[in-house]
């Protein structure tokens, strides 16, 4: 997955597939790393 932003959007590409997102806020994007994806447990 690749995320670029600009002051107005958010541009996601992933498998091929891109996904334009208008911002709703002009406030500047601070936190430059993911969050981790939640990992669920083996045990079935």
């Amino acid at each position: 997955m690749t995320a670029h932003v600009s002051d107005s959007t958010i541009t996601v590409e992933l498998d091929g597939q891109v996904r334009v997102i208008r911002r709703t806020t002009d406030v500047p994007i601070r936190n430059v790393k993911a969050n981790k994806p939640y990992e669920g447990s083996d045990v079935v």
